[in-house]
């Protein structure tokens, strides 16, 4: 079976996927994994299953074995493994929250695990510099897209854009577009679920999966290929750096929450969550339609680009916080 046939399979992907998180709200109410409502960085108003890493990790496994079964392999079982070793330290997670030190060192173990397994960034083809480079990555792309995961539909959607778009694109350059557009297909099943009012959430387990399938995209092999990553997680990487910067400079704590992302600030011009995350979304398509720019390009223009594009987001970003501020409760500007 060519992969153009098993892009049939993506419908039957996505229906697994929302059957499966169907079944995901029901083991969260089981094993207690639900988000109460209330306190400053929650702004759900029911009780809501967190347990859709579930979903979205079952949902990969299925996509591995029916491309085993069907002779188009996509995941290899390296990159489902490490997968599934985030998802664990995600409803590990979910549980009971953990000290920022914590998940930081098992998240340098589990990247340790993957580089061994094989799953790194290699663009430079000298050992210790893809491993810092890959390393950094990891760690920056996980948890950016983790403090992403603030608002009902938000980072699936956004995910979502991000990965069918970069899947259209290699396939346009002939190179291997059908993870992702798995991925996405898995995104779309649990989408639904997940769109205002939500009725599960990805959660821990599951934002930290999808963090890990964009760090996928750094990881394809040939070169400058790598450069796309920073384009397909431009949006919430941008956030994560402008919410860093901003925290740094107001009060030297990085880990202490806001409600000053920039889904946040949207939302106070009256915007639903639903808006919100359509613009967001299309943002992120944009952002990642944006790789054909770099795929092939030579590593110096390719690099001036991505600088120039992460520049003007995060500075965007920034700007909005300073001006549309809410802080810890006070309104300014708004």
């Amino acid at each position: 079976m060519t992969d153009w046939r098993l892009l049939a399979l993506l419908p039957g992907l996505a229906l697994a996927a929302w059957l499966l998180t169907l079944l995901s709200e029901r083991l969260a109410v089981v094993f207690h994994l639900v988000d109460a409502p209330g306190g400053p960085l929650k702004i759900h108003e029911r009780a809501t299953p967190r347990f859709g890493g579930f979903a979205v990790i079952a949902s990969l496994w299925l996509a591995f074995l029916a491309g085993h079964a069907t002779g188009v392999m996509t995941f290899t079982t390296a990159q489902l493994a490490v997968a599934s070793l985030l998802f664990a330290l995600g409803t590990w997670d979910d549980f009971a929250p953990r000290s920022a030190l914590a998940r930081l060192l098992l998240q340098v173990m589990i990247f340790a695990i993957a580089w061994n397994l094989g799953v790194r960034v290699t663009p430079s083809g000298t050992g210790w510099l893809d491993l810092g480079l890959s390393l950094v990555l990891f760690i920056v792309v996980i948890n950016a897209v983790n403090f992403y995961d603030g608002m009902d539909g938000l980072l699936a959607l956004g995910a979502l854009c991000a990965l069918a778009v970069w899947s259209a694109v290699a396939a346009e350059l002939y190179m291997a577009w059908l993870p992702a557009a798995q991925c996405a297909a898995v995104l779309a099943g649990f989408l639904p679920r997940n769109w205002q009012p939500a009725r599960t959430f990805l959660g821990d387990s599951g934002s930290l999966v999808v963090g890990y399938l964009f760090y996928l995209v750094f990881t394809a092999p040939g070169g400058s290929t790598w450069w796309p990553g920073f384009w397909v997680c431009a949006v919430p990487v941008c956030d994560a750096v402008a919410a860093t910067l901003d925290r740094l400079q107001r009060h030297g704590n990085v880990f202490e929450g806001d409600r000053d992302h920039v889904y946040d600030i949207l939302g106070r011009f009256g915007l639903s969550a639903s808006q919100v995350s359509l613009i967001l979304g299309l943002l992120a398509a944009i952002t990642a339609r944006g790789t054909q720019f770099v795929v092939g390009a030579p590593v110096a223009e390719s690099a001036v680009i991505t600088v120039a594009l992460y520049f003007l987001l995060t500075l965007g970003i920034l700007l909005l916080r300073r001006r549309f501020r809410l802080g810890n409760g006070e309104r300014h500007g708004v």
